[in-house]
């Protein structure tokens, strides 16, 4: 079973709209936790236990990006699927990058469809 199936798209526009809600806790470097999932909601030990940790950096830069609105949200998801495949076209067995180019897949399908929710969001918007 992939890490990012339907049932898991549904739960995290759920989360993206609560987190919208409720304003989460803010770092001080951004408007959000940095990792892969809106907010404090992070799949990242997921990914990890996956074997693609690498991803997580990704991630950070694509979170990074939306904060910063200095690229579009097109350019900033462009980014952040190059990275996501670079990233799994480094892993070393072939198995391994089947998966992940399958969960790297589901997550740009992600934030193309709901990046607007997120993008150039400010801390109190």
């Amino acid at each position: 079973m992939h890490l990012l199936n339907k049932s898991l798209f549904i739960i995290l526009y759920v989360i993206i709209i609560l987190k919208k809600l409720v304003n989460a806790t803010l770092n001080s470097t951004s408007r959000r936790v940095l990792g892969c999932g809106p907010g404090p909601f992070t799949i990242d030990e997921d990914l990890i236990g996956l074997g693609q940790g690498s991803l997580i950096e990704c991630c950070k830069n694509h979170d990074l990006c939306y904060d910063d609105c200095k690229l579009t949200q097109i350019e900033c998801d462009d980014n952040f699927a190059d990275c996501l495949r670079k990233k799994c076209n480094e892993l070393k067995s072939f198995k391994s990058r089947i998966f992940c180019r399958i969960d790297a897949s589901n997550m740009i399908k992600l934030v193309r469809k709901l990046g607007f929710i997120t993008y150039c969001l400010q801390p109190n918007g």
